[in-house]
């Protein structure tokens, strides 16, 4: 199975985005039942933590650029990522 990155991507962000809403409303729903404060604080960073990774993935997938469906040479991806010698005048 070949995967691309941006659809790893788009995966990534859903599942963490659906993690952390989750867990918010879990945190909502049981607000009242943590008797540590340490447990409460751990609890909201540990949401936060996870709006960020839903974040992170979504910054990644608009960052990477589409992948060419066709097969292309090694001197055009040279090209592409700019280590292709450069023309001396």
């Amino acid at each position: 199975m070949n995967l691309e990155p941006k659809t790893f991507y788009k995966i990534g962000s859903y599942l963490f985005g659906v993690v952390a809403i989750m867990n918010l409303l879990a945190l909502i729903t049981t607000w009242n039942m943590y008797l540590n404060i340490f447990s409460l604080i751990s609890a909201i960073a540990s949401n936060i933590f996870n709006f960020l990774l839903c974040a992170f993935f979504i910054y990644l997938y608009k960052q990477t650029p589409e992948m060419p469906k066709d097969d292309i040479s090694d001197e055009e991806l040279r090209k592409m990522v700019g280590l292709a010698p450069q023309e001396k005048k």
